[in-house]
């Protein structure tokens, strides 16, 4: 098999308006080219199919904190999380593992 390049791009903004009020934003795209994964198994469960795969996968997180005192604040977090495969070749896992 190809060997596997994970490549990862991070990426975050940060905004603060005045002394109470924080915004932070994050994204992430991460995309595995040559992955090895699991993809499904007989109803006898004798047999397992993986594949060499892509896999994308996309992440975007939105932060929103509000101070009311030092003592008391209230946060809001909101996650998108989406990930997505492209099988390129399949393979029966054999006894010994391989």
């Amino acid at each position: 098999m190809p060997p596997r390049f994970p490549e990862e791009r991070p990426a975050d903004v940060a905004l603060r308006i005045g002394r109470r009020f924080q915004l932070f934003y994050s994204v992430e795209f991460e995309n595995q080219i040559n992955d090895r994964g699991f993809v499904d198994m007989t109803e006898s469960e004798d047999t397992i199919y993986f594949a060499r795969r892509d896999v994308t996968t996309l992440e975007n997180v939105f932060n929103a904190s509000f101070a009311f005192t030092n003592k008391m604040s209230m946060n809001l977090r909101v996650r998108h999380y989406w990930s997505g495969a492209f099988n390129k070749e399949y393979y029966q896992l054999q006894p010994d593992g391989s």
